[in-house]
């Protein structure tokens, strides 16, 4: 008896294995008529949803008729076996597990009775179920966005999470994305799907200018001292940190004349800048020192002459009419600046104030590196002038002095041959001069003097004077304002 129920047992297993199920008769055999999926209430059931690795007893809802019909075999199939699988318990349950939500069509069961016509069919949806919560992914939190762009759909992320636990993306093109067009510092985005709503912060920044760029030169780009830039033809643009390139025109540059410092021109626009290099020459170049007094004779008010050469030795004096507003200045040289040796007692530049003054009185030497003995290197000439030196400006730059025995670097003494006896209403500028004197023991040695002077300012800017008494003496002088290195003093 033991042999034969375990006989029995093995045959039921080999039929499982072959996903199929027989069920014996236990008496009179009675054979089944009809088989259907149903529900609870005794409807038909059609079909059933499954999520995503989720699994069904199935045979809960097979229903043969007679109830006690006996001695058949069930068959069971699925029609994608990649998306539902069919397996049996040891308690002969059927067992379908949902692997795949990726197609479109339900799967379907069929339960046969073998050797018959009689079969049942149900459809299986494999789904991940409803979505229950929807966020934007972080990622768009560390993205950097700058004012004045607009949104760029295509980099948002957005992920739905559904019933079965899984997340998955929601395309793009079903999402409802609001959003400040174009954005702007604490723009904020919300996105929208059917009722769910998100939203982030956006991490939006001022787009500043990193470079301006000279696209174009302008049509002009040689210059003379005193002219003033012209951007015709200019071309500008600007480089923006979010990569952004646009052509501007409302730039702006410094709207002086051209001086003897000059070799380019910054343009600006807003918190960026380019230098645009020039060519910036004298009105006339001079070679040999001996020409020079016919280029100042010759001169129009306003124009600048460079001294050209490396040294100029034994020369005698230059004289220099204030009225002509002239800057002249020596040739940068790798090595200093041109070089000036007047002969001994001979000063090299004496500065005239004619009766035609009516030009402003500028004058402006530069570049230079003078040397003269028992003379005043630069001073004012008494004797050639109508009056003393008033209303004028003086500017004295990049001057080397090398002077001794009863020398003076520079001598501005008022005469009290003219009415009013004092210089006034004068500016005089000392910029980034060395004063070298070589006979320390001399009392009449002074780097500058100057003498009966009132209503003027005096500027010495970076400059090695040791303001002492030997050094830079000023008497006769009446409301008079010293500034060393922008420090008044007494």
């Amino acid at each position: 008896m033991k042999r034969k129920n375990l006989i029995i047992l093995l045959l039921i297993f080999t039929f499982c294995s072959l996903a199929s199920i027989t069920l014996f008769a236990c008496g009179a055999k009675v054979a089944p008529e009809s088989i259907s999926f149903n529900k609870n209430d005794g409807t038909i059931l059609e079909e059933v949803t499954l999520y995503k690795n989720n699994y069904l007893y199935i045979d809960q809802f097979l229903n043969i008729y007679p109830k006690n019909a006996n001695g058949y075999t069930l068959q069971w199939s699925s029609s994608n076996e990649e998306k539902v699988d069919i397996s049996f318990t040891n308690n002969y349950e059927v067992k379908i597990r949902a692997l795949d939500c990726t197609y479109d069509n339900p799967v379907t069961i069929l339960c046969k009775i073998k050797d018959t016509d009689l079969s049942a069919s149900i459809k299986v949806n494999v789904t991940d179920g409803e979505i229950y919560n929807m966020f934007i992914d972080q990622t768009l939190e560390e993205t950097t966005f700058y004012a004045g762009q607009e949104f760029n759909k295509d980099i948002l992320i957005v992920w739905g999470e559904f019933e079965s636990g899984k997340k998955y993306l929601i395309p793009v093109n079903e999402l409802e994305i609001i959003v400040d067009s174009p954005l702007k510092v604490g723009s904020i985005l919300y996105v929208k799907y059917g009722k769910f709503q998100a939203s982030i912060n956006l991490n939006v920044i001022e787009d500043t200018i990193e470079t301006l760029n000279i696209e174009q030169n302008p049509n002009k780009i040689n210059y003379l001292i005193g002219e003033i830039f012209d951007p015709t033809g200019m071309i500008i643009s600007a480089k923006y940190a979010s990569g952004k390139t646009e052509i501007i025109s409302n730039y702006t540059f410094e709207n002086s004349p051209f001086t003897y410092k000059d070799n380019s021109i910054t343009i600006s626009y807003k918190n960026a800048s380019v230098n645009l290099p020039l060519t910036i020459s004298a009105t006339t170049t001079v070679t040999s020192y001996s020409n020079l007094q016919s280029a100042i004779d010759n001169a129009n008010v306003g124009d600048s002459i460079m001294i050209g050469g490396t040294e100029h030795i034994n020369v005698g004096t230059i004289y220099i009419p204030v009225s002509k507003n002239l800057t002249i200045y020596g040739k940068t040289l790798k090595n200093g600046y041109t070089k000036i040796t007047s002969v001994n007692g001979k000063s090299i530049f004496k500065i005239i104030n004619d009766a035609n003054a009516t030009h402003g009185n500028t004058l402006t030497i530069a570049n230079l590196e003078l040397s003269a003995s028992d003379t005043s290197l630069i001073c004012y000439d008494e004797e050639n002038s109508k009056t003393n030196l008033n209303n004028s400006s003086l500017t004295i730059d990049n001057v080397k002095f090398n002077y001794n025995n009863s020398s003076t670097g520079l001598n501005l003494s008022g005469n009290e041959k003219f009415s009013p006896l004092n210089m006034f209403s004068l500016t005089i500028n000392i910029l980034n001069c060395t004063f070298q004197e070589n006979d320390l023991e001399t009392d009449t040695d002074f780097a500058i003097y100057i003498k009966n002077i009132e209503n003027s300012n005096i500027n010495i800017d970076n400059c090695n004077l040791n303001f002492d008494y030997d050094y830079f003496k000023i008497t006769n002088f009446n409301n008079l304002i010293v500034k060393v290195d922008g420090n008044q003093i007494n």
